[in-house]
């Protein structure tokens, strides 16, 4: 393995992380709408509140009770706490954070490849591919995390910082397996180019298992590990799912991945080791496979290929006496000169970029700091405002019927209260609710569905298939906020209740006449 690069003495080497550090910012501390954010924050109120972390779920009409691991507890009571201390913002701000680390991170990361072009290359990619893929929740810890596990293995720091690291990682996000997949392949790549395997992957490789082991010691227990297996058996639930679809190749984000992908293949055709190719190998399949693995297999690749791609022609560099290319006796030849008026050059644009990048990253932060951090707006809030003033949520006598990211919101709304049809928490809930979820997204004979689940109000979008069919059904009264629709079935036993929603008619239900 190459030694540990330098410690980045170089101004202008400096300067450029400071940039890369400003993009990660501004890249994680956009406006959250993230339904999945809501739940972490609804579930760190509630482990402010008890001071302990659910075991069972406290949200669903027809899960609550059940068991549920909480795998992301840590950060939900963090985003809690930041909430409750300054609102929103402070999550944002938090957000930001996390993202200039990670960005600081990609550029050191990036050191083996030498030349400043390739580094820049190297590390804009997989800042490129979480422009459209990093949303603000915890899968922001756990790529700060993956990037931190980089450096330890790559850097050959300390094997014994992966116990905290894992132990963080593992409460945090559930994507901490990836550690032991990244420490394997490093190990299995060492010993196909050498026959063996260094002493110092096989320290990383054992700190890591043991740092994963300790990660149970809290309070989610065993639970904490089988948890990721539990995801992985319940793929199916899955379906429909954006995030754990291939990638489709429509956004930049995915097109970018490939360009990271075709850098991989210049590695290997320039000789890379099997120590980086089996890492970049493993996680670019992973990548292949699911959307939700682009961001991480970016990082590894983008990591993984920088040795093999450093100084693509190297020129003779000056001896520490003078005595090189660079100087004949006491004479400064005509490559020294020029060696001079580089530096000055790179030493007045690093401070050009380090200005820069300080005064543009202390306008991001004031403006996460000062403008509205949460954007509700694609939610129901008015409609959910008349369901609370006439009685109909929270209820506990009312089911009330809507899609996944409207059961995050009311959970946020309502906490413990909420008794939502459904959330996002796909790997938690009953495969037939989730089917039937899947067939009213598609407007597929919804009325045994809402038989089936005594449904005594809808709540969803009004240009949805659903909504059409809600609007013409003689069971059903219909109402409209914004773009959402609220309907009520005249033959529940709480229907009374619906005539004090004070929302608007459809326009389409209104007769030509106005009546």
């Amino acid at each position: 393995m190459a030694p540990r690069p330098p410690d980045g003495g170089d101004p202008l080497d400096r300067a450029v992380g400071a940039a890369f550090a400003l993009a990660g910012f501004v890249v994680a501390a956009g406006v959250m709408t993230d339904n999945s954010l809501l739940t972490h924050i609804a579930t760190g109120r509630l482990i402010l509140e008890t001071g302990s972390v659910p075991s069972v779920d406290p949200y669903s009409r027809f899960g609550v009770g059940e068991p549920w691991t909480v795998q992301s507890w840590l950060v939900s009571a963090i985003y809690a706490a930041l909430d409750r201390a300054s609102g929103p913002e402070a999550i944002r701000l938090f957000h930001g954070v996390i993202g200039a680390a990670i960005g600081l991170g990609l550029w050191r990361l990036s050191r083996p490849a030498v030349q400043l072009p390739t580094r820049l290359a190297l590390t804009a990619l997989p800042l490129a591919v979480g422009a459209g893929l990093w949303s603000p929740r915890p899968l922001l810890v756990g790529l700060l995390a993956l990037v931190a596990l980089l450096l330890i293995v790559r850097e050959r720091r300390a094997p014994w910082l992966l116990v905290p690291l894992l132990w963080i990682w593992g409460n945090t996000h559930g994507s901490f397996p990836l550690a032991l997949v990244y420490l394997v392949a490093v190990v299995v790549g060492c010993w196909l180019d050498e026959r063996r395997v260094p002493p110092t992957e096989l320290r990383h490789l054992r700190f890591g298992l043991l740092g994963t082991v300790l990660a149970a010691v809290g309070p989610l227990g065993l639970g904490l590990l089988t948890f990721p297996l539990r995801v992985v058996a319940s793929r199916e639930a899955m379906i429909g799912v954006v995030e754990w679809e291939a990638p489709s190749y429509g956004s930049p984000s995915e097109l970018v991945w490939l360009v990271a992908v075709g850098a991989a293949l210049l590695a290997a055709r320039r000789g890379a080791g099997w120590r980086e190719l089996v890492p970049a190998a493993v996680f670019a399949i992973a990548g292949f496979l699911a959307l939700r693995n682009l961001a991480p297999a970016a990082v590894v690749v983008a990591a993984s290929v920088a040795p093999a791609l450093a100084r693509l022609e190297r020129s003779p560099q000056p001896t520490a006496d003078g005595s090189g290319p660079t100087a004949v006796g006491d004479r400064p030849t005509v490559a020294a000169i020029g060696a001079g008026v580089v530096t000055g050059l790179r030493a007045r644009v690093a401070r050009a970029v380090g200005l820069a990048s300080a005064v543009a990253l202390t306008a991001a932060v004031a403006t996460a700091a000062v403008t509205p951090a949460l954007d509700l707006s694609p939610y129901p809030e008015a409609a959910a405002e008349a369901l609370e003033a006439a009685g109909l949520a929270p209820a506990d006598d009312v089911v009330v019927v809507h899609r996944e990211a409207v059961g995050n919101y009311l959970t946020w709304r309502h906490g413990a209260q909420a008794m939502v049809f459904v959330d996002d928490r796909f790997d938690f809930h009953d495969e037939d609710l989730l089917a039937d979820h899947r067939d009213l997204l598609a407007g597929r004979d919804p009325g045994p569905i809402l038989d089936r689940r005594l449904a005594d109000v809808v709540l969803w979008e009004s240009d949805a298939p659903l909504s059409a069919w809600l609007s013409e059904s003689p069971d059903w009264s219909v109402v409209v906020a914004d773009d959402w629709l609220v309907a009520c079935r005249h033959s529940s036993p709480v229907a009374a209740r619906c005539a004090g929603l004070e929302l608007a008619p459809p326009p389409e239900l209104v007769a030509a006449d106005g009546s």
